[in-house]
């Protein structure tokens, strides 16, 4: 059950179809990215050839291999990866936020914390990368890797420490920079991101395998690109600090090796041509379009003319929600469409004290112009079932959300000005909640009109 249980009485029986047909899209995407869905589609093992993708390996041509991994869908994938390879597997070591186990076979599963790191984080990321440096040229090292693992999977740049390491992160989480200026950051602060994991897994090889959180699917920027070369530099990074006025808020550990990199004073991350590339491979297996184009579907097999608009959607989520609630305002005779789907990763400049995510803020927004339209809906969630720092995934919202809100004492400027989405979707009884998904491909975002 995806919506909260708290029902209530809906002013326009329209509303309650769209509503219905809603949350049963969302269900169809997120159920598309699942790892079991995913794995069954992407990878394969024929004989001794392992193949993922367009990429093909001979197991036999492998003394040992082993498994890394990190990020909300870490557990899921390990166990289709283990399933497939069976006694195969000599070992690994993955990071996530669920542990429902120690291990999957010979691979230990370890906890880390999202969306700050925490010693669980640190302390699994140590054991991964000593697996990951102890290989052999003639064995293969699997990389599972998903949304989250940039905070799952961690090692910060000495002489910075753990826990100003986690100041950085809740840092950058407040600033409104997006994942590929958040992650230059990230990368040039870290021991294992933009490349490093692979340098310490070279002269062995690798295959990684991917379930992307990020706009364009970029690999250098998904999970901070632990095993592909890094775009970026030192100079992109302390370019985003200055962007975003971080050299006030941000540790001056950090800040010095930041500067002391864009001068070259310090290694710059693995790029194209380094020597430790040569035997890594990187498959893309799923996407926020792969959950996009699942929804648009679902809706086609309902009635509606559905458009998949765009899987890379990005800005402030107040402002995307305004947008979509005009698309939502737009009269039956001057449209083509029914829905629209739209994926991606909107941001959230944080001003108030409140709680809440990209998700609930956006719809709030939303919520906020759609009063007085002809039945209509706007629904946002994160895949991973998790907005921000609630247990919500996102929420719904129509034309009544305001009348609603307003009947409960609620002031929904007041709460979006403070960043208190979450409180006001709580109280309201409209949240969609999921509970941990298992997979995470960024947001997925729906309009839905009447006719």
């Amino acid at each position: 059950m995806l919506v909260s249980p708290e029902e209530l009485a809906r002013a326009d029986p329209r509303i309650e179809g769209l509503r219905k047909h809603a949350i049963e899209a969302l269900e169809a995407g997120i159920n598309s990215v699942q790892p079991s869905e995913l794995f069954r589609k992407k990878v394969t093992l024929q004989g001794e050839v392992l193949q993922a993708g367009g990429v093909s390996r001979r197991l036999g041509d492998f003394r040992r291999i082993y498994v890394l991994g990190a990020g909300k869908a870490a557990l899921a994938m390990t166990r289709e990866l283990v399933s497939i390879l069976g006694d195969r597997v000599a070992g690994g070591e993955v990071i996530t936020n669920v542990p429902q186990i120690s291990h999957i076979g010979p691979v230990r599963i370890s906890p880390g914390a999202h969306p700050v790191p925490n010693s669980l984080s640190f302390a699994g990321s140590r054991r991964l990368v000593d697996l990951a440096s102890s290989g052999k040229e003639e064995d293969l090292f699997v990389v599972l890797i998903s949304g989250g693992a940039s905070a799952m999977f961690e090692l910060p740049q000495p002489p910075l420490t753990d826990d100003e390491c986690a100041t950085v992160y809740q840092e950058l989480l407040t600033s409104g920079a997006n994942i590929v200026e958040t992650n230059s950051v990230r990368k040039h602060l870290s021991m294992v991101k933009g490349g490093k994991l692979q340098a310490a897994i070279h002269p062995s090889s690798s295959l990684t395998l991917a379930i992307s959180d990020v706009l364009d699917d970029l690999p250098d920027v998904i999970a901070s690109g632990p095993t592909v070369p890094d775009e970026s530099s030192f100079r992109d990074a302390l370019e985003v600090v200055h962007r975003f006025s971080l050299q006030e808020h941000l540790p001056q550990a950090a800040l010095n090796i930041l500067r002391k990199g864009a001068q070259g004073l310090i290694e710059e991350t693995p790029k194209k041509g380094d020597p430790c590339f040569r035997s890594s491979d990187f498959v893309l297996l799923g996407s926020s379009y792969d959950a996009c184009i699942a929804a648009h579907r679902f809706l086609e097999g309902q009635g509606y003319r559905s458009v998949m608009l765009t899987d890379r959607v990005r800005g402030e989520a107040r402002e995307v929600g305004k947008v979509l609630s005009g698309l939502a305002r737009t009269p039956a005779d001057r449209r083509a469409f029914d829905a629209l789907v739209l994926g991606g990763e909107t941001t959230v400049t944080v001003k108030g004290k409140g709680v809440g995510g990209r998700n609930q803020e956006l719809c709030l927004s939303a919520s906020l112009e759609l009063q007085g339209a002809r039945p209509c809906v706007v629904a946002s969630i994160g895949t991973d079932g998790i907005d921000g720092q609630t247990d919500a995934a996102g929420a719904i919202v129509d034309p009544f959300t305001l009348s609603r809100a307003r009947d409960k004492g609620l002031d929904p400027l007041k709460l979006l000005n403070n960043n208190d989405s979450g409180t006001f979707f709580k109280k309201l009884g409209e949240r969609v909640v999921t509970g941990p998904t298992g997979t995470n491909v960024s947001d997925l975002i729906l309009v839905m009109m009447s006719r």
